[in-house]
């Protein structure tokens, strides 16, 4: 067998479709893949080949080869859909390019052609899939955004109408309870806030704000928040600051606070009997700024290093 007739038998049964067009478009050679994918058409020589390009793209295919035989351009790769003998809409990828044919200049195009159809549906139904999910996400997240702020209107009501209570004539059992529910409504306010959180992330709006706040006052708020379900366990709570830990900083308190109550209630969690603290300590002071540390200790089961 020569060399021109192996290489022939290649093109014939290469499992790419393979076709030659000559200047003006019209099919010179197909093999058999590409006649496969248009079995309708009964006569390809001579055929002009932007008639099997659907005629949404067929534009666009006509100024691509103009490009190609024009010499701006050596090759293209582009998708075009074309209509298959059963009518359906379907998807195929050229890979054209300018071939000489021999040492007379004699040149041709050579486009080599692979259904994507099955790809072109996949990325479809993934594009579709990812958007359903993304409006799923959505709102889910205005749903939380939403409801947290709903919920978050009587919390402050009750938190609100606990101070005033407190404010009047009670004995020393009604103060007690008058606190805890007011404890108990700053825990649910921070639940709250922790799913409004969760709602800004997902939407890329979470900040932190820089407010004045008194450190001390924050920190004792947070552990007295769970204080009474350690104090029911029998555990004893302890908050430690230093003398040099400044009283007022400018940060985000709600946040600081969040930090504070849980990790302070995921030891009430894993401690069994003995005692939980938090300590604060100062690492650095800078002339605008200043590094605190707040640790939580407990003599519960500990975590791995």
């Amino acid at each position: 067998m020569s060399v021109n007739a192996l290489f022939r038998n290649i093109i014939i049964e290469s499992p790419v479709g393979v076709v030659i067009l000559g200047r003006n478009g019209e099919i010179r050679f197909g093999n058999k893949i590409f006649k496969s994918l248009i079995p309708h058409v009964a006569e390809l020589t001579g055929y002009d080949f932007k008639q099997i390009i659907h005629v949404a793209d067929r534009e666009r295919y006509v100024e691509d080869f103009g490009k190609l035989i024009s010499g701006d351009i050596q090759s293209f790769s582009q998708d075009y859909r074309y209509e298959n003998y059963n009518g359906k809409n379907e998807w195929l990828r050229f890979r054209v390019s300018s071939v000489q044919a021999d040492s007379n200049a004699n040149w041709y195009v050579a486009a080599f052609i692979e259904d994507i159809t099955l790809q072109r549906e996949y990325e479809r139904r993934l594009k579709e899939e990812k958007g359903k999910a993304e409006r799923s996400s959505q709102i889910k997240s205005d749903f939380l955004a939403n409801m947290s702020h709903e919920i978050r209107t009587p919390i402050h009501t009750i938190i609100g109408m606990s101070e005033l209570m407190a404010d009047t004539s009670l004995d020393s059992e009604q103060q007690e309870y008058s606190q805890q529910i007011e404890y108990s409504a700053d825990i649910l306010l921070g639940l709250i806030n922790d799913i409004l959180d969760f709602s800004k992330i997902e939407a890329g709006k979470l900040s932190l704000e820089e407010i004045d706040f008194n450190l001390h006052k924050i920190a004792e708020n947070a552990v007295d928040m769970i204080a009474l379900e350690a104090h029911k366990r029998g555990l004893e709570t302890a908050i430690f600051i230093e003398s040099d830990v400044p009283a007022f900083l400018k940060s985000d308190p709600i946040r600081l606070r969040q930090i504070i109550v849980n990790l302070f209630n995921n030891a009430v969690k894993f401690t069994s009997e003995g005692s939980i603290q938090v300590r604060i300590s100062l690492v650095d002071d800078f002339e605008d700024r200043v590094k605190i540390k707040i640790s939580v200790i407990d003599t519960g089961i500990g975590i791995p290093e």
